[in-house]
């Protein structure tokens, strides 16, 4: 199948990439002239483990070719994957400008083409959307016969692990306004031997109601991680041990995910924070107020001032100055996305709760430089230097790269010789003891 891709951002080139086999070739498409030049010299600019070497293997084999020209992109292809941003405005719901541009661009480009196109919207948006960017096409189209199919295929790329979680899907969500429409998604995953026909992980759903269920998912999980932080902040008032109470809750087998039952600073990213947000704003549009997704983003917001007033108060209070060193200050691990990371606000909180007096070092094997910058004002220093530096060392990030045993000897040795280490995302299993909820010491192994 010949398929088109929009937009090379971290969907866009995610999607191209791993589709870009067997049968299939890729046409990603970037009106970025910039990232363009980027992306047909083999450079991304995102890091995900495995994307990079996979990715430049395509190009190798004349899978994918990058493109600014919607013309050029649709003239060889058969279906378009729209995988444009589409950001949080600051009223809470969705920035749709980049989808309308790309819509726009589209419809222009099909107007001379002959065979019928499929179009599929691949970014997150609200409930009614692909919908209204069919209207909006089929408005400017003459010829019925022409007219573009629509499907709704939203994207489940989770940060760190997307390349394999692609290539062996929990579930394929297609929503389709009509069933040709579906057919053609899901034959670019036969072609890429991705799927089977039949395979019971296919769920068809209508345009909505797949808009709806992404948006759904990632509230759901981010309640989740939430939840979590709400239990255990009530197992420290009380005095009990919350990593026993919540083992004992999730002898439940209706309940959870164990990835999203460890207390820490809340979650982050590019989804969570935007799709709760986006959800809570749609229905109140429809009339309903969402209290308890209002609440999940009061909770998360409040939680890193949680976390930091107990580092604050068990390892700061009563010095003149104190030294504290952070290891991974993205979301999660493996991943170099500085969006809505929670250690952003623990910082500040610290910093504020510390009159000045502490003071700061961060280090992080994927994030970027100036991104770093950016968000936090710092520069990123070389790990070991951070650690033998920080009289407190916060792990921040769940990195697989921190979960090798000399990661752990180097914690080890900083409290051996009087330093203290505390885990914020407590990632480390039995290699560290809880103390309450907080994984803080260090378990010599």
């Amino acid at each position: 199948m010949e398929i088109l891709v929009i937009g090379g951002g971290y969907v866009g080139i995610t999607t191209a990439t791993c589709l870009a086999r067997e049968k299939n070739n890729v046409i990603l498409m970037e009106i970025d002239k910039k990232r363009v030049a980027t992306l047909q010299n083999d450079d991304l600019p995102i890091f995900e483990p495995g994307l990079d070497s996979l990715y430049k293997k395509a190009r190798e084999d004349g899978k994918i070719t990058v493109t600014d020209s919607y013309k050029e992109a649709i003239k060889n292809s058969e279906i378009s994957m729209v995988c444009v941003g589409t950001p949080q405005s600051e009223r809470g719901d969705y920035n749709l400008d980049y989808m309308r541009s790309a819509i726009e661009g589209l419809g222009t480009a099909l107007r001379g083409k002959k065979e019928r196109h499929t179009i599929v919207v691949r970014s997150t948006v609200p409930p009614g959307t692909s919908r209204e960017m069919l209207a909006t096409i089929e408005y400017n189209f003459s010829n019925q016969e022409h007219y573009p199919n629509m499907a709704m295929h939203p994207e489940h790329l989770v940060e760190g692990s997307a390349v394999h979680d692609f290539l062996n899907p929990a579930k394929i969500i297609v929503g389709q306004e009509y069933s040709t429409a579906g057919d053609a998604v899901l034959q670019a995953y036969y072609d890429a031997k991705i799927l089977k026909k039949g395979d019971p992980r296919i769920c068809r759903l209508s345009l909505e109601e797949a808009e709806t269920e992404k948006l759904l998912s990632n509230s759901w999980l981010a309640s989740d991680i939430t939840l979590t932080n709400e239990s255990a902040n009530i197992c420290d008032a009380v005095g009990v041990d919350f990593y026993k109470v919540i083992g004992a809750v999730l002898k439940d087998p209706r309940l959870g995910n164990r990835k999203f039952t460890r207390a820490g600073p809340g979650y982050g990213g590019s989804c969570f924070p935007k799709d709760v947000a986006g959800l809570t704003a749609f229905a109140e549009t429809k009339g309903y107020k969402a209290e308890y997704f209002r609440q999940v983003m009061k909770t998360n917001k409040a939680q890193p001032r949680i976390v930091a007033e107990e580092l604050h108060q068990r390892y700061l209070s009563g010095f003149e100055e104190k030294r504290v060193g952070v290891l991974g200050v993205t979301f999660k691990g493996d991943t170099d996305d500085l969006r809505e990371t929670p250690i952003k606000p623990l910082i500040e909180e610290l910093k504020k709760l510390g009159k000045g007096k502490t003071i700061f070092r961060i280090s992080d094997p994927f994030a970027k430089r100036e991104n770093v910058k950016n968000v936090f004002g710092m520069s990123l220093k070389d790990m070991h230097d951070v650690a033998n530096w920080a009289d407190l060392l916060i792990v921040g990030s769940d990195h697989s790269q921190y979960q090798g045993q000399d990661f752990i000897n180097m914690l080890y040795a900083k409290e051996h010789n009087g330093g203290h280490v505390f885990d914020a995302k407590n990632s480390f299993g039995g290699k560290f003891k809880a103390v309450g909820r907080w994984a803080t010491e260090v378990v010599k192994i």
